[in-house]
């Protein structure tokens, strides 16, 4: 992690000095870079939640353990139903935590049925999510939808039914086409493709250019509406998908596992995912978002001072 964000600091030492840094010789030190105010600061929130949600498990459980002792000396019956009350809130509590951290890793180590499910089922959800980018944004359907709404016909129709703007662009189209006609030939057409096009192109770098598109529309904040539309997308197609993702999680389980522990794990994953994405589609100042504008602007500082074959190409 040190390692990743002094290549960090370096790029945007390059950015704003417009430098280009040899790289780090192999086996060399990386030096320590301190950790920002910000992030030390969601690491310490990140404690406190989970020391508070520690303590109240644990506050649960002496409940429990007391509503017992207190039922078994014969107080009452009062006591069975509060230990029947914190019974069900350290089950609750198990059950969620293992349902968060099977999405990522495996609890404890141990090798649990349907645990690191995002690591082990990471093609099939790529896939997935593939196939539905594919359908919902690129499919022809959409993209016409989506020119139609823009209006690009009508705007120019609009513009061209003035006389005036009509008149100038029938002269200036006449003018070019008349002179086009009269002096070229085909060896002249060969000459300009050959010399002034194809040798331009194969030498043009692309990255540069995208980098810095790329982060101007970042600073302005262009590509937070296609975010939301692809939030609202991902919800919609759980909401209406709910037996894609159950087969999904449940698909690879052992033969010998209970159907109904199935099933229950495969709910829970469910409920986490849509639980995040509806977070994720209803608060702006999500972390998730945070994290993508972040990469989108390293990705942009990246391709803008040293373009990299990911990023671009050149003759």
């Amino acid at each position: 992690m040190q390692g990743r964000r002094a290549d960090q600091v370096e790029r945007m030492e390059r950015r704003t000095t417009g430098e280009t840094a040899a790289p780090p010789a192999r086996g060399a030190a990386v030096p320590f870079v301190a950790d920002s105010p910000l992030d030390v600061e969601r690491r310490r929130g990140v404690r406190r939640m989970k020391a508070f949600a520690t303590g109240l498990l644990l506050g649960v459980a002496l409940v429990y353990v007391l509503a017992t002792w207190a039922r078994s000396s014969g107080i009452g019956g009062w006591p069975g139903y509060v230990a029947a009350a914190a019974e069900a809130g350290m089950v609750g509590a198990l059950a969620d935590w293992f349902a968060v951290t099977a999405l990522f890793r495996r609890p404890m180590g141990l090798p649990i049925p349907h645990t690191a499910i995002i690591p082990t089922k990471k093609d099939q959800l790529g896939a997935s999510l593939g196939e539905f980018v594919g359908e919902n944004f690129l499919s022809g359907d959409v993209v016409r939808m989506r020119l139609r709404a823009v209006g690009i016909g009508s705007r120019l129709g609009t513009w061209l039914a003035e006389p005036e703007h009509a008149d100038r662009v029938t002269a200036e189209l006449a003018t070019a086409l008349r002179g086009a006609l009269t002096v070229l030939r085909d060896s002249d057409v060969q000459a300009v493709v050959g010399e002034a096009i194809t040798r331009r192109a194969d030498s043009q770098e692309i990255a540069p250019g995208l980098g810095k598109l790329l982060e101007r529309v970042v600073a302005d904040g262009g590509h937070r509406r296609a975010v939301d539309l692809v939030c609202l997308r991902a919800h919609d197609w759980l909401v209406e998908h709910n037996d894609s993702v159950m087969q999904a999680v449940t698909g690879g389980a052992p033969g010998w596992t209970p159907r109904f522990v199935d099933r229950k794990v495969g709910e829970r994953v469910y409920r986490e995912l849509l639980r995040f994405v509806t977070e994720m589609r209803d608060m702006p100042d999500h972390p998730a978002r945070g994290a993508l504008d972040r990469f989108l602007t390293d990705f942009a500082g990246t391709c803008s001072p040293t373009p990299t074959p990911g990023c671009g190409w050149s003759g």
